[in-house]
């Protein structure tokens, strides 16, 4: 076979690679490549309410507070300080049927008084976190287990994150 045929057909096989490869995904200038769209969720949005303030509890005694939630909350931050060390102050979410002024109707879920949440610790604040909930009416109460006996006094700071 002479030279001038032997390139001739090597001509021809690199023009075939040339044309062929990119339409099967392999070598040949295809273009750029199309990198997917990736949307991040929007970051949490944290809204404090006003801070309730409470004073003359006794030992058993509650105060309640009305929350209302509209829209729906992701979660709910609820910190109750107060003066004494020595007290312990606790927090209770019910639906808004518990009216009760008395801690251990909440400390015992009697009557309407089922817990949709409680923070009972003996740790100064008295934190509770909360998963989600619905859009609604809530009542909030903090309430004295008497552990000095005092009257006590102090505040509520509530948080909702959507």
């Amino acid at each position: 076979m002479s030279s001038h045929r032997r390139n001739l057909g090597a001509a021809l096989v690199a023009m075939a690679l040339t044309v062929g490869l990119p339409g099967c995904g392999g070598g040949g200038g295809g273009g750029n490549p199309v990198a997917p769209t990736i949307t991040q969720p929007p970051a949490p949005t944290r809204t404090t309410l006003p801070t309730q303030t409470f004073s003359g509890l006794d030992e058993g005694e509650v105060q309640r507070f009305e929350l209302t939630l509209s829209p729906s909350a992701n979660s709910l931050e609820l910190v109750a300080d107060w003066t004494s060390p020595g007290n312990d102050i606790d927090i209770f979410v019910t639906s808004t049927s518990c009216t009760t002024s008395n801690y251990n109707d909440l400390l015992n879920q009697r009557g309407s008084c089922s817990n949709i949440g409680r923070g009972i610790s003996v740790t100064k604040p008295e934190r509770l976190t909360m998963g989600a909930l619905a859009a609604g009416n809530y009542n909030v109460f903090v309430g004295s287990s008497g552990l000095s006996r005092s009257r006590e006094s102090g505040t509520l700071a509530i948080t909702v994150v959507r």
